[in-house]
């Protein structure tokens, strides 16, 4: 769905504060003017999105706000980015999922890693009843 809201800058601290007033809660920043609008066109289809996904009504937005810039945007167009980026992430999380070290370990492998890689006396260290249990914890070396 396409939607054009109010926003509200301010000058903040060398940054650019961002507001809103429509969609309660819904704020950023930016480094300048440019970088602010672009941060609150993304900040507005999140919310946006978010309440679509959810079922809620949407606010109307004003009109005619006295020192605002209205933003365009899109919710479409950012689940169609944002899904994109989501199965770039996946695949290639995919590709290197067979170059992972297991994540499972034996306490007694740990301990004798932990021996070997670091050079620390971990026997020493206060095991009861972890050991014996022989519990596997996931561990990433």
């Amino acid at each position: 769905m396409k939607y054009t809201y109010p926003v509200i800058l301010t000058n903040d601290g060398g940054k650019v504060a961002v507001q809103v007033p429509d969609l309660k809660g819904c704020y950023t920043f930016g480094d300048n003017k440019e970088d602010a609008l672009a941060m609150a066109k993304d900040a507005i289809e999140m919310y946006l999105v978010s309440m679509e996904d959810n079922d809620e009504e949407i606010p109307i937005p004003t009109e005619n706000m006295k020192d605002a810039i209205y933003v365009a945007v899109d919710t479409n167009d950012w689940r169609a980015e944002n899904n994109k980026k989501v199965k770039r992430l996946l695949k290639k999380r995919e590709k290197n999922l067979h170059r992972r070290k297991p994540l499972f370990m034996s306490c007694d492998k740990w301990i004798a890693k932990c021996q070997n890689k670091e050079n620390k006396i971990v026997d020493k260290l206060n095991f009861e009843g972890f050991i014996t249990l022989k519990t596997k914890y996931i561990l990433d070396f």
